[in-house]
């Protein structure tokens, strides 16, 4: 089973361990498509974790790259790189000293501010496996287009509308994940570029 560390933002930890979290959506390894997002198209392989993507028709297409999913696929698990500080002298000179219970995590923190100003808050990225607190296997996955994301997935995302709709109603929940989307990507990626994302169910 390979591991993989993500990067989760904001209220995202507590909603994925509250479970109205079971979603996300990624660009990384995408980038080639990228560049022209609508000029491609996808179709699985032989091998689940990695997707074809062409231009031109499905017959005979000009234009053929594989891409391997950078999170490998069903069964393999995901581990949460989120904020975090360690109310323990010991580190940084001997991390392997560090306890579980001394860790605090800025998604769930009770006293942010008096973590931040005694310990100072780690950033994300520079999170160490040993120190996550959210494990979850992947159950799904596939490449889309972001726009092409249905109000179902919408809700699976952590997506909530400012007023609650019935589930009829499609609009309310994409205009959520549109400003969800943007709020997290919108310098690089925003949603009016209908980027190639991958999409991982948990």
């Amino acid at each position: 089973m390979k591991e993989t560390g993500i990067i989760m933002s904001g209220d995202h930890p507590q909603k994925v361990l509250a479970g109205t979290k079971t979603m996300t959506r990624r660009t990384y390894g995408l980038e080639e498509v990228n560049k022209q997002p609508d000029l491609w198209q996808a179709t699985p392989t032989l091998d689940p974790r990695v997707w074809a993507f062409y231009q031109g028709p499905t017959e005979n297409p000009t234009e053929l790259i594989r891409i391997k999913c950078p999170y490998d696929g069903v069964g393999d698990l995901l581990w949460v790189r989120e904020t975090w500080a360690v109310d323990d002298w010991n580190y940084p000179n001997h991390p392997e000293a560090v306890l579980k219970e001394n860790i605090e995590y800025r998604a769930a923190a009770t006293s942010s501010e008096e973590y931040y100003r005694l310990y100072g808050w780690r950033p994300s990225i520079f999170m160490p496996r040993w120190a996550s607190r959210i494990e979850r296997i992947i159950t799904g996955l596939r490449p889309e287009q972001l726009q092409e994301i249905s109000w179902r997935d919408c809700k699976r995302e952590g997506a909530v509308p400012k007023k609650m709709p019935f589930s009829v109603f499609e609009e309310p929940w994409k205009d959520a994940f549109e400003r969800l989307w943007d709020s997290i990507n919108g310098k690089k990626y925003p949603w009016a570029g209908n980027w190639w994302v991958w999409v991982i169910s948990f």
